[in-house]
């Protein structure tokens, strides 16, 4: 179980994940989380680990300027 701490890290992680996403995107992910019955978090890192499993996807060193 995660102590409080760490869920509001993770909220705060998904607010600046978000902020730049057209509000059109950030609708369908409330919508297909609300259609699944999970939170938008969880619905984003299921889609993120699916994408990590792609053959031969390699994670791109992370962008030392954003």
């Amino acid at each position: 179980m995660q102590t409080r701490s760490k869920r509001l890290a993770n909220n705060q992680e998904l607010r600046f994940l978000t902020v730049r996403m057209p509000e059109e995107v950030k609708e369908s992910l409330r919508d297909a989380a609300k259609e699944r019955n999970v939170s938008v978090a969880n619905l984003l890192t299921a889609i993120v680990a699916k994408d990590l499993e792609i053959e031969g996807y390699e994670l791109p060193e992370p962008n030392k300027d954003f």
